[in-house]
């Protein structure tokens, strides 16, 4: 007679995250601007290449409500790209268009990083 052996089941693979930091100047504007509408600190200081500190971060969040990114038109001249942004802000006064231009880095990884904490309001 044979005892029984015990059997495990292997774990189901956790999903690949999408990753923040892309090689994609547009992936990495989509990604900010999503950091800003969930008020993602964590996300959205892995995208700035400058130091940030969490004071800068919560005076920007506390811009607004909520933000949608409505268009993106990039020039890109090299490992620099500067990006003007229309976007969507919902603040305590209500809803208003506005435009920014961001300025990013591509690094020598190949991934986009602003230069600086990006006003996504």
């Amino acid at each position: 007679m044979h005892a029984p052996t015990a059997t495990v089941a292997p774990l189901a693979p956790s999903p690949t995250p999408t990753p923040v930091l892309s090689s994609d100047l547009g992936r990495t504007i989509e990604n900010a601007v999503l950091a800003c509408r969930e008020k993602d600190a964590v996300t959205l200081r892995s995208l700035i290449a400058a130091d940030v500190t969490d004071q800068q971060i919560d005076a920007l969040f506390a811009l607004g409500r909520d933000v949608v990114l409505k268009s993106q038109t990039p020039s890109i001249n090299g490992d620099q790209a500067s990006v003007i942004v229309g976007l969507l802000t919902t603040r305590t006064t209500g809803a208003e268009n506005v435009q920014r231009t961001w300025q990013l880095t591509q690094g020598p990884d190949g991934l986009w990083r602003f230069d600086a904490l990006p006003d996504c309001y």
